[in-house]
């Protein structure tokens, strides 16, 4: 499942090969949070966890997703986020019983304030250095080529 938001149908051309279902979050320009509910909401359809991961989180790899994956079997109603010294965050895997929860969230933010909740469990954090590289900034995105140029 994919999420888009702004210039969705720009972003469903790039994505128009890859075989998954494409919703588009009329609400984006709210934030992070109307892209999250709309997320849940189509979780909520198939009855299965969330997998959180932004677009431009471009150094995960496939061997990430299945770590994420596994551990989520081995403990379907722990939620997991990704760490790499001071980054909490995504990727991570949202179980069901946080749904209604993240479909209260407003604004631009995110699941931490939930995943973090003194009256939940803590999040398991799986280890990857990969998850704290996004592309926020003009200095993001000279890094991301760089590192982009050198896997060539």
């Amino acid at each position: 499942m994919a999420i888009l938001g702004c210039d969705d149908a720009q972003h469903r051309e790039v994505i128009a090969d890859l075989p998954v279902d494409v919703r588009v979050n009329d609400e984006w320009a709210e934030g992070l949070a109307a892209t999250l509910r709309s997320a849940v909401r189509a979780a909520k359809e198939r009855q299965a966890a969330l997998l959180v991961l932004p677009c431009d989180q471009y150094r995960i790899m496939p061997a990430d997703l299945r770590t994420f994956y596994n551990h989520s079997r081995w403990a379907p109603s722990i939620a997991c986020v990704s760490r790499w010294g001071r980054y909490a965050g995504p990727p991570a895997i949202l179980p069901i019983h946080y749904y209604d929860d993240v479909l209260r969230l407003r604004g631009d933010i995110g699941a931490r304030s939930l995943l973090y909740d003194l009256h939940r469990p803590r999040p398991d954090e799986i280890p990857n250095p990969r998850a704290a590289f996004d592309l926020d900034s003009p200095e993001e995105m000279r890094v991301a080529k760089e590192w982009t140029a050198s896997q060539v």
